[in-house]
């Protein structure tokens, strides 16, 4: 009899356990990580409360148990989880992990006919990591981007915001579960079947427009970075493509240092990223026209999305947002330009990331992209070379 899963990679790396032998469709629970702890306060710092480390009480709930249900004893389609310690005979396996990889809260004013609320948008960005025990090589990942919004009279308290972080990885009280999603998204993942066409969202650039509305509500680096992540959640939704985590587009290393209950392990990327994947938020322009006691208010966005392999350039081209980025609002009502173009760049990047599932949707191209008659050759040509694996 083999021994028990006790919560934390520490355990199943590093406890001897004789009789524990590994399957070849078999893949070890490694519980829950957080990518850089170091930077907990800046990146999750509600979440990382949930990580119980050093045999604490954990006050605000242990993030190990929360997951377990939606982990342990669950049927997958490519492979099966042990919830087993890792035997003193086995030299090499499979570790399927969730991480956190960072947690952002937007607050925005809104004032309608007199009255002022404030808008909340959480996002909680996650990974479903598998990767080798022992070399720490990355396999693959499955990230998901997880939004709960709230309108409350004023902007919520300390506890208030750990209370829906909780919520979003404890339960699903708010209609969303973080590790839910990434259950569901496990379903596609074979880890035993190895793509050398890796690819990774290298580069979030912005240009001036973009930056003078970003930077007077948030941080333009964090912005950029989350940008990135969600570009990526979507490309490996609708691809099912084994992209490279992005974690921070200015630091773009090599490895990864995740933090789990009772030990911290370093993943291994590889060090060629044969596909580049870059995105350039060019201009944001907001348009506005009057009627009666109503006006139109339009958050138009431009960007290029580039895509580059080992012999040069794949795609470079142009996406607009324009005719669909306008709502009809009181004309008393105050509208915060970094939450509407935020939304509606990230509406546009979603539109984007399905032509390579799908495949070019033409009324989209032409809305988006109709200067350019070959978008849709491109697109082809970048599904065919950088997203379909062939596994």
């Amino acid at each position: 009899m083999g021994c028990r899963y006790f919560g934390s990679i520490a355990a199943v790396l590093f406890i001897a356990c004789v009789g524990t032998a590994a399957s070849a469709q078999q893949v070890f629970y490694g519980g829950v990580g957080f990518i850089s702890w170091e930077d907990r306060a800046e990146l999750f710092p509600q979440t990382s409360k949930l990580l119980c480390r050093g045999g604490s009480d954990c006050p605000h709930g242990n993030i190990d148990k929360m997951a377990s249900p939606y982990f342990l004893d669950k049927p997958y389609e490519k492979f099966e989880l042990s919830r087993d310690l890792i035997g003193t005979r086995e030299v090499e396996g499979v570790i399927m992990a969730p991480m956190i990889a960072r947690e952002s809260l937007g607050i925005t004013k809104d004032v309608t006919a007199g009255k002022t609320s404030f808008i909340h948008v959480y996002r909680l960005f996650a990974n479903l990591m598998f990767f080798e025990f022992g070399s720490g090589r990355f396999i693959s990942a499955r990230p998901v981007v997880i939004q709960y919004t709230d309108t409350l009279d004023q902007p919520a308290s300390e506890a208030e915001q750990l209370a829906v972080f909780s919520d979003l990885v404890a339960n699903e009280t708010r209609g969303e579960n973080t590790f839910k999603r990434l259950y569901e998204r496990a379903q596609t993942v074979n880890p035993f079947t190895f793509s050398d066409k890796f690819a990774r969202v290298t580069e979030v650039n912005i240009g001036e427009s973009v930056e003078a509305i970003i930077s007077n509500s948030v941080a333009t680096s964090a912005w950029r970075t989350q940008v990135g992540q969600i570009l990526e959640a979507n490309l490996v939704e609708d691809t099912d493509a084994p992209l490279i985590p992005s974690i921070n587009q200015d630091q773009l290393n090599s490895e990864l240092t995740a933090q789990f209950a009772s030990a911290s392990y370093k993943i291994v990327l590889p060090d060629e990223i044969p596909f580049r994947i870059a995105l350039d938020i060019r201009r944001f322009k907001k348009f506005e026209s009057v009627k009666g006691r109503q006006k139109t208010v339009c958050h138009a966005v431009s960007t290029t999305l580039r895509v580059n392999g080992e012999l040069g350039e794949l795609m470079n081209v142009r996406f607009s947002r324009t005719k669909k980025a306008c709502g009809v609002v009181a004309l008393d009502q105050q509208l915060d330009d970094t939450f509407y173009f935020s939304t509606s760049l990230f509406s546009l990047l979603n539109q984007i990331s399905k032509q390579f599932g799908d495949g070019p949707d033409k009324k989209f191209l032409k809305q988006a992209s109709g200067k350019d008659p070959h978008a849709a050759d491109h697109i082809r040509r970048v599904k065919k070379e950088v997203f379909h694996t062939g596994l």
